[in-house]
């Protein structure tokens, strides 16, 4: 008797976890590059600047493309593609100076749309290692890196439940936009609640020795 007793809770509490305590909706959001603070001080002039929105068509998991909006922004040393991803920022930087650029991942820092900032972690980095040092890496002239932007502090352990929910690492949004029912996600859409948020990533990038920051300013646009 006890035993089935037992295996029922565990059994209401799984399917708890996995329908009314789980979300189901997810509102997907346009957050895109809206200002760039590149270097004012620099041996050598950072020359024009642009930021161009590009759309852009990807593969998802149903198979059926899905358009994602894309931000460019050049100048005289980096032409760099970003895009957001829920969870991340993926981007691919291409050298185009004559020099050797540099990134030291551990002067990388997120500011989410709080004001509170985070190291990142970025493709190789396992979770358990996300506070350790991340090391550098130089591009050379026409280089190109293709790599992604995670707060750490989005990331977290979470603690399963045997079998059926299992523990695993995860990661949390970057500006929320998963609901429990499609009525609160429409409201918070309706009123717009998360357009205008901005985040920031402050991109340190070496040139010939010398440190430049880059701040790259993102904007919630609307949804897709």
């Amino acid at each position: 008797m006890k035993k089935n007793l037992f295996f029922t809770l565990t059994l209401i509490l799984i399917m708890c976890l996995f329908t009314s305590c789980g979300s189901t909706y997810m509102a997907v959001y346009d957050l895109g590059l809206s200002s760039v603070e590149s270097p004012s001080y620099s041996k050598d002039p950072f020359g024009n600047s642009e930021i161009v929105k590009i759309s852009d068509e990807v593969p998802s998991k149903n198979k059926k493309a899905q358009i994602v909006n894309k931000y460019r922004y050049t100048d005289k040393y980096i032409d760099i593609v970003w895009w957001y991803s829920t969870t991340q920022f993926e981007f691919e930087l291409k050298n185009v100076s004559e020099k050797t650029l540099k990134i030291n991942w551990d002067d990388v820092t997120f500011m989410d749309y709080t004001g509170n900032i985070s190291r990142i972690m970025h493709k190789g980095v396992k979770y358990i290692d996300k506070d350790k040092s991340q090391g550098s890496i130089s591009i050379p002239k026409n280089g190109k890196l293709n790599d992604i932007i995670v707060p750490t502090s989005n990331v977290y352990f979470s603690q399963g439940f045997g079998v059926y929910v299992p523990s695993e690492w995860k990661q949390k949004s970057i500006i929320p936009c998963f609901y429990k029912s499609k009525k609160e996600m429409q409201n918070d859409i309706d009123n717009k609640i998360w357009i205008g948020k901005k985040v920031q990533i402050l991109f340190p990038i070496e040139i010939e020795g010398k440190k430049n920051d880059y701040n790259f300013e993102f904007t919630v646009n609307g949804t897709y």
